[in-house]
């Protein structure tokens, strides 16, 4: 997971709250490192096959015919 979509999506975190980029860019990895232990260790991809998945998330729009969606909630059905 990259990009910054998890820290960007509410608004309530601004680059005037960090000293730098950097500081700024750390707290983005941040939620997705903790997204990735939180939502996506818990799924065995090896057992989607033939299932729904339902995601819940963030994305920036960039390209209509190609959506990201940074997930904060999976679903199998």
């Amino acid at each position: 997971i990259n990009g910054t979509e998890l820290r960007d999506a509410t608004g309530k975190i601004t680059f005037g709250q960090f000293t730098n980029q950097i500081e700024y860019q750390d707290a983005g990895s941040a939620l997705n490192n903790e997204m990735k232990k939180e939502v996506l260790a818990k799924v065995d991809t090896s057992t989607l096959t033939g299932k729904t998945v339902s995601v819940v998330g963030a994305f920036k729009l960039v390209n209509p015919k190609s959506w990201l969606v940074t997930p904060v909630r999976l679903e199998v059905k």
